[in-house]
């Protein structure tokens, strides 16, 4: 059985703090969660804004979802 427990990777160069996020329009969505359109604000060594896609694991996900998820996020960086 899948303890809620999540060994998550250490955060690295494409991780960022939520702060620097703000959140758009919903442009799609896969198996473990939905992708939607933001904007970052100085990410990357990029002075200013840029647009990203921001992937989030769904609310309503399983146990295993959300592991399955992490481990997508972390093979996609």
């Amino acid at each position: 059985m899948i303890q809620d427990y999540f060994d998550y990777p250490k955060p690295d160069e494409w991780e960022y703090d939520r702060n620097q996020l703000q959140m758009g329009k919903q442009l799609g969505e896969g198996a473990f969660g939905i992708v939607v359109m933001g904007t970052a604000v100085n990410i990357r060594g990029i002075s200013g804004t840029i647009t990203v896609a921001v992937k989030e694991c769904r609310p309503d996900a399983s146990v295993e979802d959300k592991l399955n998820f992490v481990c997508e996020a972390d093979l996609m960086k």
